[in-house]
């Protein structure tokens, strides 16, 4: 005997049918809507350009005064540099050499006088100016009106200082002030443990030198 044969596999297989077919439909108020939006983000981001153009500048502007820096910092940092020197004399003739310094330093004196007598000359003419104007204000000018001398009348002679009265000898004192220090305070007796005013021979030297100062003070300044 052997075991029973398991069954065999069942297939289903369903019926064709017809596929279904979904199609959206969008009204045009949509796409209108989305335009307007579209156009009004387009006026916020120009709005927002031109005021950070206001605020920094074009682009183009950016770049030109990027230039601008660009060179200056170039030149300060070229004359900075150290410059060679140039010896325009190098391969010249000594004589020729000689005689050109000779000559350039005959200009300079012959330009130099020139300068000095020109403007003495100028100067000169100057003071010649205003000479001739003076003379001719002056021949111009009506003659002043001279008023007479006022004669002064005669003044009294000056009476005598009158005599100094005698005074009595009279000697006056200086008067001297003298500032007193504080008079000395009576010493008081330091209170006792138990409540009671303690005495002794160290309060009875301190009564002793108080009544010494006070009549000291007395004596001085009483």
């Amino acid at each position: 005997m052997g075991s029973r044969p398991a069954p065999a596999p069942v297939t289903y297989i369903p019926e064709p049918v017809a596929p279904t077919v979904f199609q959206s439909v969008v009204p045009e108020e949509d796409f209108a809507r989305s335009t307007s939006y579209i156009q009004e983000l387009k006026a916020e981001r120009e709005a927002a350009k031109a005021e950070r153009y206001a605020e920094i500048g074009t682009p183009e502007e950016i770049r030109s005064r990027m230039d601008k820096r660009n060179k200056v910092t170039k030149t300060a940092y070229e004359s900075s540099l150290p410059k060679a020197e140039i010896n325009y004399t190098t391969g010249l003739d000594p004589g020729k050499l000689n005689n050109l310094n000779t000559f350039l330093s005959k200009l300079v004196e012959r330009r130099s006088g020139q300068g000095s007598q020109r403007n003495k000359i100028q100067s000169g003419k100057a003071q010649m100016t205003d000479t001739a104007a003076g003379v001719r204000q002056a021949i111009q000018a009506p003659a002043p009106e001279v008023a007479p001398r006022p004669t002064a009348a005669p003044q009294p002679a000056p009476a005598p200082p009158p005599a100094p009265t005698p005074q009595p000898n009279v000697i006056e004192k200086e008067r001297v002030v003298v500032y007193a220090p504080p008079r000395p305070k009576m010493p008081k007796k330091a209170p006792a443990p138990g409540g009671r005013s303690s005495g002794g021979i160290g309060f009875y030297r301190a009564m002793k030198k108080y009544r010494e100062d006070v009549k000291e003070w007395d004596e001085k300044y009483g």
